[in-house]
């Protein structure tokens, strides 16, 4: 999710701002939102601070309520990671990774 995240935060400023969202959409749905109302009517509902910008937080919460939303992005690197380094490697890649984070922490 923090990945996908990352991709769309185009200028890295750890928020997702409305043509952002928009650019994230039309990636996801193949350049044509059905209806772009909608999805920013969705944005404006998770923007819990009402600050017009989608947090990682806010972000989390609109996954955790529209899965299917971002479903065609994990698919895609669920596809990636199995023919590129196996899910096996990607399992490990990934296990590392956390236990770097909780290193830190």
């Amino acid at each position: 999710l923090r990945f996908c995240f990352d991709i769309f935060d185009e200028d890295k400023s750890g928020t997702i701002d409305a043509i952002e969202y928009l650019q994230l959409c039309k990636t996801i749905n193949n350049s044509a939102p059905m209806f772009p109302g909608n999805f920013l009517n969705v944005l404006s509902a998770f923007d819990a601070d009402n600050d017009g910008l989608i947090s990682f937080d806010e972000f989390i919460a609109l996954n955790d309520r529209y899965p299917l939303l971002l479903f065609p992005a994990f698919r895609l690197q669920y596809r990636l990671q199995k023919m590129t380094l196996s899910e096996r490697k990607w399992a490990r890649i990934n296990e590392q990774i956390t236990a770097a984070k909780h290193l830190k922490a």
